[in-house]
């Protein structure tokens, strides 16, 4: 499912317009992105937490480059645990 079709589908059960839900959605996901450029954490209640997670160089090269890996930070998800209780009761095959 992409964005757009998250908007429209907000934008139906709550009578809104899609650009009124757009907004607000991209402007929530513009200050995630700014809170972690800033190296914080952010948490979302029954969502989870994103988080820049340290990695260490390793031995091993880049697919496409054939560099080495070095080391640097990756963006981590670590699910709430109301998310992983819901994820695992509704697993389908």
């Amino acid at each position: 499912m992409t964005l757009r079709e998250i908007i429209r589908k907000i934008s139906r059960r709550h009578g809104a317009l899609p650009d009124l839900v757009g907004g607000f959605v991209y402007e929530t996901l513009e200050e995630v992105i700014s809170v972690l450029d800033e190296g914080r954490s952010v948490k979302i209640r029954g969502l989870g937490t994103f988080q820049w997670h340290p990695v260490a160089e390793r031995p091993g090269t880049g697919a496409k480059t054939g560099s080495k890996i070095q080391d640097g930070v990756k963006l981590r998800f670590i699910p709430s645990k109301r998310f992983r209780s819901r994820r695992t009761k509704n697993v389908r095959p």
